[in-house]
């Protein structure tokens, strides 16, 4: 039987993975996932690349400085990190926010408040984007975007090659004992798997999962404890002749009312 269950080889379950292995070396891990790493559908695809500490919330703020300093210095992230800037253009606050957060914990990653005048002359890529509305952009240097399935699949390999079991299976249901615990899963070919311990690693499809499993206890569901949401998602291919132009453009974050997104 396994140390640990850990359903879902998105982020959160491959890193989770690859930390206890790497805290607990003698520990059996077992990484469960409908499909092959990474799953086109899971929020750590090709989505998720933007890669920043610039959260109002000072909390979400370390945490991130922290993980930064793995995308610079971890041999096993770094060749996946582009720091490439990231602009905010945006009337909600997010900038000044992360900007006095910055102060309160007493480090410079060299933020800058720009007028569009300087973000156009600075960054050619926006020169002709639509600036209505647009007082002041915040920039940070030290942020950018990360090659997400490049990285996931290393992350993956990492993890596999210091011990952790990958079984690939759609898992059905989560299965509790008679104290209400739960011990183990059940996937579809019915066998089932049972662990010391279950981290349901399983994203927006947690609370479904819980209350299909343990429909009566009402002690274990989600009740609004976290909120699934979603994004559109776009990918446009340039022309080679536009290549130089885009490549050493910020991410950009753009959060007027009359627009809202991030590229």
């Amino acid at each position: 039987m396994a140390n640990y269950i850990i359903v879902g080889a998105g982020v959160f379950g491959i890193s989770t993975a690859l930390h206890l292995a790497a805290s607990d070396p003698d520990a059996n891990i077992t990484l469960v996932d409908r499909s092959p790493v990474p799953h086109s559908s899971s929020a750590s695809s090709d989505l998720n690349k933007i890669i920043r500490a610039d959260y109002g919330d000072i909390f979400y703020m370390r945490l991130a400085l922290e993980a930064l300093e793995k995308w610079n210095t971890d041999p096993l992230y770094k060749q996946y990190f582009h720091e490439t800037g990231m602009l905010f253009a945006e009337d909600i606050g997010m900038g000044d926010a992360c900007f006095e957060n910055y102060k309160k914990i007493c480090i410079d990653p060299g933020v800058e408040i720009l007028t569009p005048d300087q973000a156009r002359e600075r960054f050619p890529v926006f020169k002709n984007a639509y600036w209505v509305g647009v007082k002041d952009n915040y920039y940070n240097p030290r942020s950018g975007w990360g090659e997400a399935d490049p990285a996931m699949r290393a992350a993956m390999e990492a993890a596999l090659s210091v011990g952790v079991k990958y079984v690939q299976a759609a898992v059905e249901r989560l299965i509790f004992d008679d104290q209400g615990a739960c011990v183990g899963i059940k996937i579809a070919d019915g066998d089932e798997m049972r662990a010391g311990s279950i981290l349901l690693c399983t994203g927006a499809w947690t609370a479904a999962l819980i209350a299909d499993s343990a429909p009566h206890n009402k002690d274990v569901q989600v009740n609004g404890r976290m909120v699934a949401a979603a994004a559109t998602q776009c990918i446009v291919e340039c022309d080679p002749e536009h290549w130089a132009l885009y490549r050493g453009a910020p991410v950009h974050f753009l959060g007027m009312s009359h627009t809202h997104g991030e590229y």
